[in-house]
């Protein structure tokens, strides 16, 4: 950062994150990779503050979950997550609660 007299000039380096290995559809629905799909076109080429601030929008799931802090690092529940005038909210939620329930499952086996 160069400070001179009262302004303060940022200097911003443009990175690019480079994958380590080959991307895996298999952890995903086809649901979760058209979503995936959507947001990468949506965001190609924008810098951090639109994407955190579709992600973060004041309304959104991520803000009642941070709750001031309170809820860092806390999952977002699908409920919150799918509005509720989507379609096929409740065949996502019953999904999602049958996942939970195989993953609980099988980290109590391990």
């Amino acid at each position: 950062m160069l400070k001179s007299a009262n302004r303060t000039k940022l200097i911003h380096v443009r990175e690019k994150g480079v994958p380590k290995v080959e991307f895996d559809e298999g952890p995903f629905t086809k649901r979760e990779l058209r979503l995936l799909s959507e947001l990468a076109t949506r965001f190609e080429g924008e810098l951090t503050r639109p994407l955190v601030s579709f992600t973060h929008d004041e309304l959104g799931p991520w803000s009642k979950i941070w709750d001031n802090g309170r809820g860092k690092n806390a999952r977002i529940p699908y409920s919150l997550a799918i509005p509720d005038e989507q379609p096929d909210r409740e065949e996502i939620l019953a999904s999602a609660a049958e996942f939970e329930s195989i993953a609980a499952a099988d980290a109590q086996r391990h």
